[in-house]
């Protein structure tokens, strides 16, 4: 069994916003699948199963807001008594440039305080991951902050599909790979 955690903030206030892909690329996903979100209480998010390269995988989408990631993925990971192995984690990344996207087995959260609850939370940087870029903002004076809970301008709007639809491939290859 996989945990395939989207990272993003809940409420619409927060949908069209660049710190959701993980959650846009989850919901992606789950709807190629034919799976649909359930709200859990006891795993702080939404989950769906589907069933992918003869896999139990599990999606998740935290509703602890963005720095509280790992609470929700430290219940399913308990729950389900998985390794931090078998969780697989999506979010942007303002490091990268945008439509990029980059999977790692391990490694530092980069200054990603979603990723950096979850390398607390579960006690270790080895944990997959894949990162979708979001590129940086356009001038020096915007804060970062500003820039991850902006909306999309029209040109990226316009990369979004591209930049999902790596990330899909990408996923699929990275749950093909691994046992």
């Amino acid at each position: 069994m996989k945990l395939v955690v989207g990272l993003g903030n809940p409420g619409k206030d927060y949908a069209s916003t660049r710190h959701n892909t993980g959650f846009l690329a989850v919901d992606a996903f789950a709807k190629r699948e034919g799976a649909l979100f359930k709200a859990r209480r006891e795993f702080h998010g939404e989950i769906a199963e589907v069933v992918f390269a003869e896999k139990k995988i599990l999606l998740l989408k935290p509703d602890t807001f963005m720095n509280r990631s790992g609470e929700a993925v430290r219940a399913a990971v308990t729950f389900w008594h998985l390794l931090p192995a078998d969780v697989l984690v999506i979010y942007d990344d303002a490091d990268l440039p945008f439509g990029s996207v980059r999977s790692r087995a391990e490694g530092s959260a980069g200054g990603h305080n979603g990723m950096a609850s979850v390398i607390e939370t579960l006690g270790t940087s080895a944990i997959p991951r894949i990162r979708m870029g979001i590129g940086r903002p356009p001038h020096e004076d915007m804060p970062l902050e500003d820039w991850v809970l902006g909306r999309w301008s029209k040109e990226e709007e316009a990369g979004l599909t591209d930049m999902l639809a790596q990330t899909l491939q990408t996923l699929e290859n990275v749950l093909k790979e691994t046992p």
